[in-house]
């Protein structure tokens, strides 16, 4: 559309550009005061307790642990109060070594109160655990991991008469390899025997080592050797055993991480409360934004109106009308 067109079609329909524009201003400002009036003060207050905070790596694993131990107990000791209290969590920093009890209230001083009552209930939990039933049962875990170990080490160790009977057989195993090896030998001889070493010496000395081996492989036959069943049985008795013991050692860790945090204490931070409201909108911004919709939406009709029901605003704008020229003019008499 040109510019002249939209000078005149705006001029033509100021008026409801104006109630237009007038319109978008009010709603907008009605809607933003409405929504300003709706808001509601909020606060978020943080209580914290502090754990050690030595920096190394060890000490880094060690803390991130005991933390989330920490916040496990934390959550145990404070469920009841925990859901009706608003905006509750419990949050830890491992970075800063810290567990953090959160609340929201509508002013600084309930959230305070809401968090510090979270945090207390969590230490006042934590001074009735005792350190010496965790010392109780992590000294019962050593001694059954210990139990589990020395009957794992009596299924896989073998008994001396064993060792003994092992050792004999491949004692009398390279005995009998030797004279295997020397029969090989006094066969290729009594191939090539001569006139010094005729082959009767020499089938006479083959019959010696071959009666010898004979006589060795009998004596390795009747050393005992463990049955093939019991070895099975006391493999799968040994691999239980080596599962129970993984078992018990997590146990042993995590009742370790649970005495280490007594140890070590946590102890009340500082409290911090944050103003978490959220801000107002300008009624005045608003308002005018409002006015340039209502303005952009008016102009947009406007147009598109204009677009299918044409009118005639320039000297152009007739030219399809060629009707115009077969009405004869009007005669000055005024006759008909």
């Amino acid at each position: 559309m040109e510019l002249d067109r939209l000078r005149l079609l705006i001029g033509a329909r100021w008026r409801v550009l104006l109630v237009l524009v007038v319109a978008g201003f009010t709603v907008a400002l009605i809607t933003t005061m409405s929504r300003n009036g709706r808001i509601e003060p909020e606060f978020i207050a943080a209580a914290v307790v502090v754990y050690s905070q030595e920096s190394s790596d060890d000490r880094n694993d060690s803390m991130l642990a005991s933390l989330e131990a920490a916040q496990e107990r934390a959550y145990d000791a404070t469920q009841e109060l925990f859901i009706q209290t608003p905006g509750a969590a419990i949050a830890l920093d491992e970075t800063a070594g810290e567990l953090r009890f959160q609340a929201v209230g509508r002013d600084g001083a309930l959230a305070r109160e809401a968090a510090t009552s979270l945090r207390d209930v969590f230490l006042e939990s934590e001074t009735v655990l005792e350190a010496e039933e965790l010392d109780q049962e992590i000294a019962l875990l050593e001694d059954r991991i210990t139990e589990a170990e020395l009957q794992i080490a009596d299924l896989i160790t073998p008994t001396a008469g064993e060792v003994a009977n092992e050792q004999r057989i491949a004692s009398l195993t390279s005995q009998i390899d030797d004279l295997t090896r020397r029969v090989n030998s006094l066969r290729v001889e009594l191939v090539t025997a001569t006139e010094e070493r005729t082959p009767e010496v020499i089938e006479q000395e083959l019959t010696a080592v071959e009666g010898r081996i004979v006589e060795l492989e009998a004596e390795r036959a009747r050393i005992p050797r463990p049955d093939s069943s019991e070895l099975i049985r006391k493999d799968v008795r040994a691999n239980a055993l080596a599962r129970q013991v993984q078992g018990l050692e997590a146990q042993y860790v995590e009742l370790f991480l649970r005495r280490a945090a007594l140890t070590e204490g946590g102890r009340p931070g500082a409290t911090t409360i944050t103003d978490a409201t959220t801000p107002q909108r300008s009624v005045i911004g608003s308002g005018l934004l409002g006015a340039v919709l209502g303005l952009v939406l008016g102009l947009g009709g406007l147009v598109t109106s204009e677009r299918f029901r044409p009118m005639v605003w320039l000297a152009g704008d007739g030219s399809p009308l060629a009707s115009f020229g077969l009405i004869p003019p009007r005669s000055e008499s005024g006759d008909e």
